[in-house]
């Protein structure tokens, strides 16, 4: 398990600093990646309450921005919750979506994670979402297809 979730149903946001002092961050897949499995995991992650994470070594402002960006990706379900201030809106993760656990299951296994997201940023420089996702799927199709090309014991 990567991090801890507490439900927290119709609580105010931990922090605005992410958005009030517009601090720079960079999108970090590992996060992602942590972020999903957390929630995924997490017994209570069955869309009625929104849940509040903490995922060992991130502020909790890198943590919520990249909420913010799986939310706004469409993997993750959400429980809104309004702090009053009009310009402010926190999104707490209720579960995954269909594409959320889609994403999941190719980014599962740890060698073909570290194999994709080295391929992607050795040869983009980056690592867009969507091409890392499309490697992530043909390493799974080629150890699905060399298994199954590979005789039974």
């Amino acid at each position: 398990m990567y991090g801890a979730l507490v439900v927290v149903p119709g609580s105010p946001p931990r922090t605005k600093t992410s958005i009030r002092e517009g601090l720079a961050m960079k999108r970090d897949m590992d996060l992602v990646r942590k972020l999903l499995v957390c929630i995924e995991e997490d017994e209570r992650a069955t869309g009625r309450h929104g849940l509040m994470v903490s995922i060992e070594g991130y502020s909790d402002q890198e943590v919520e921005y990249h909420l913010r960006l799986i939310v706004g990706a469409g993997l993750v379900t959400t429980a809104l919750a309004d702090d009053g201030e009009l310009d402010f809106l926190s999104a707490w993760p209720t579960g995954l979506t269909w594409e959320g656990h889609g994403f999941l299951e190719a980014a599962r296994n740890d060698t073909i994670w570290k194999k994709a997201t080295e391929l992607v940023r050795r040869t983009t420089g980056g690592l867009a979402f969507e091409l890392l996702k499309s490697t992530l799927i043909a390493f799974a199709n080629r150890a699905v297809f060399s298994d199954a090309a590979s005789p039974s014991p």
